[in-house]
């Protein structure tokens, strides 16, 4: 089982709250930060669901099903392989899940992570489920942002969001992942306070790799810098932390120059082209991303 990250607790006892009263919706979107953070909050939501003391105790029969991942009234749906996507396939198997009644009185849960993995067949047949949603059945979306999401889909989900973490809630999290206080911080530095990328970050090649890679991200970003310095400095990084380690810089830069009162405009024109960039990930993992920086450089700054 997976127990819920420092900042996800006010909102997991917000659903145990309700599914004890019986206000639970049917269909629940949750907003997180990340498609990583997505994964992360909806492994740990049944837990806390179908525990026989909505606590993910560890004790109960039920947390030993979840634990074998064993429990018949659970599905979680996630990308499968290598692929980014959640398939029509996997939909259809949610469906029939739905059709099936539930074993155990605390009803079925379903979650389904990173919403945003949908796409536009899987996302089409997943209606048909939120629209008429079998009894006793709750289904959880966590999305890593919800852009992309269509709108008819998110029109029939409660929303919810997941707060943005205090410094002391990420360095909490990050010690338990063996970082000192000193490197969490500064990886929280060039990570905005995220930290789920933040670890990604110390993982995925140290705290320097990434400055430099910054450094080259802002020169980029003011139209300096070699046509070949940001691509250079993202060689040899995963294509997904380099996508959200440039979105959280954007946006620091950004608040920054509201409140200089300085021009946002080519900040804003960098994010579009980066989401049109992520969408196409999505589709085709196996996309060159510094290459395809370099032809986001050329396209903005020529």
């Amino acid at each position: 089982m997976v127990d819920v990250l420092p900042w996800h607790k006010s909102l997991v006892q917000r659903l145990v709250e309700q599914k004890t009263n019986g206000r639970l919706a049917h269909a629940i979107l949750i907003d997180a930060q990340s498609n990583e953070e997505a994964l992360l909050l909806a492994r740990s939501v049944p837990g806390y669901l179908l525990c026989d003391q909505r606590s993910n105790c560890g004790k109960c029969r039920f947390c030993g099903f979840l634990a074998q991942g064993a429990h018949p009234d659970m599905r979680l749906l996630t990308p499968e392989g290598t692929s980014k996507e959640i398939k029509i396939d996997q939909v259809r198997q949610l469906l029939a899940f739905g059709e099936q009644t539930a074993t155990y009185p605390a009803g079925k849960v379903a979650v389904l992570a990173p919403a945003n993995g949908l796409n536009r067949n899987s996302a089409n047949s997943l209606l048909k489920f939120l629209e008429e949603p079998p009894e006793n059945t709750f289904i959880v979306l966590v999305c890593g942002g919800r852009a992309t999401l269509p709108a008819t889909l998110m029109s029939r989900c409660q929303l919810l969001k997941v707060e943005r973490p205090s410094e002391a809630q990420s360095i909490e999290y990050l010690n338990t992942l063996g970082m000192s206080d000193d490197i969490a911080r500064a990886a929280l530095d060039l990570s905005g306070n995220r930290p789920i990328l933040a670890a990604q970050i110390e993982r995925e090649g140290g705290l320097d790799k990434f400055r430099r890679f910054i450094s080259a991200a802002d020169a980029a970003f003011d139209g300096g810098g070699s046509l070949r310095s940001l691509a250079i400095a993202a060689e040899g990084l995963t294509s997904v932390i380099v996508l959200d380690c440039l979105e959280s810089r954007l946006h620091q830069l950004a608040r920054h120059r509201v409140n200089a009162g300085t021009d946002t405009a080519p900040l804003l024109e960098w994010q579009q082209r980066l989401s049109v960039l992520r969408e196409a990930l999505l589709k085709s993992p196996n996309i060159s991303i510094p290459l395809a920086l370099e032809q986001v450089y050329v396209s903005i700054h020529s």
